[in-house]
Order: C-alpha cells, then sequence, then structure tokens
C-alpha cells in the first residue's frame, strides 16, 4: 500500500480528523496549518492539494506543485525509515483499533530515541510511485481553492 494513494484518501474521509476538518474547520490543527495530500485527497482550506495539470499551468502553478510534491516527498522519506526500522509493522495485523495508535506512538517514540542517540538506521527510503504525480480534484471545497491560489500566488 503506498501512501497517499485513493485508498489512503478513502481512510482519510472515514476519519475522525476529516470529519473534524468538515465540522469544526479543522479546529484540531494550527492557524495557517495544513495537510499535504495528492489528488487522492479532496481540497479544502486545511488540506492542499496539487494543481490538477491540464498542459495549461501558470509558471506559479507549478511551482506551488513541486513545492508540495517535494514536501511529501519528506514525509515519504520519514515514514519510510520508520518502516524500514520496524520491519514487522508492514506485515502486522492489529485486531484492536485501540492498539493502533499506542504501537505508532512507540515506534514513533523509540524512533526518533534511536534517532537522538545517533543510531541513524539507513535504509531505502519508502516513496510511493503516487507521490511523483496527483491531480487537483475538482470537487475541492470554495474555500480550498482560494486558499490554494493565495498560497500559489504568494
Amino acid at each position: 500500500m503506498g501512501w497517499g494513494n485513493d485508498r489512503d484518501a478513502r481512510v482519510f474521509r472515514k476519519s475522525t480528523i476529516w470529519w473534524n476538518i468538515l465540522e469544526n474547520n479543522g479546529s484540531i490543527l494550527l492557524p495557517n496549518r495544513h495537510i499535504l495530500g495528492n489528488g487522492a485527497y479532496p481540497l479544502t482550506e486545511k488540506v492542499m492539494v496539487p494543481y490538477k495539470d491540464n498542459g495549461h499551468l501558470t509558471q506559479n502553478q507549478k511551482n506551488l506543485n513541486k513545492i508540495l510534491s517535494s514536501s511529501r516527498v519528506v514525509i515519504e522519506q520519514a515514514f519510510g525509515k520508520l518502516f524500514g526500522r520496524f520491519r514487522k509493522y508492514r506485515h502486522m495485523d492489529v485486531y484492536h483499533k485501540s492498539y493502533c495508535g499506542k504501537i505508532i506512538t512507540t515506534a514513533c517514540f523509540l524512533h526518533n530515541i534511536c534517532m537522538t542517540t545517533g543510531d541513524d538506521f539507513n535504509s531505502e527510503p519508502y516513496v510511493s510511485e503516487n507521490e511523483i504525480g496527483g491531480d487537483l480534484h475538482e470537487d475541492g471545497t470554495r474555500s480550498g481553492v482560494l486558499k490554494c491560489n493565495a498560497i500559489c500566488n504568494a
């Protein structure tokens, strides 16, 4: 499963984070902060996705797409290092959802301790093929489109 693909976007749309973004205008996020996604994710004021490349993008739009893609690649590489260090997580079945957050938090905590103490695990970073491109869906919210355009033109 690649991070940021259609399946992940469906999971995101069913999450409490998504409903918080819809119902509470993303109050769980700090002001002027947003989640990065690829074209499978919906564009909102709190979820930024790249512009759809229809062959007519402005240079500013191309630049924004490149910045979003570069940022997502850094995030992908961080997850790749985490899952490279704890390879068992790729094949782990967790039957109780209440354990998922605890397992992920523990793995991040242990990984950060290792990094802080100089144990920089050297593994092939995982980068999804979906992270190289990504189209902006036309079903984005008006406030999301306005915010994306404002960032693009800034």
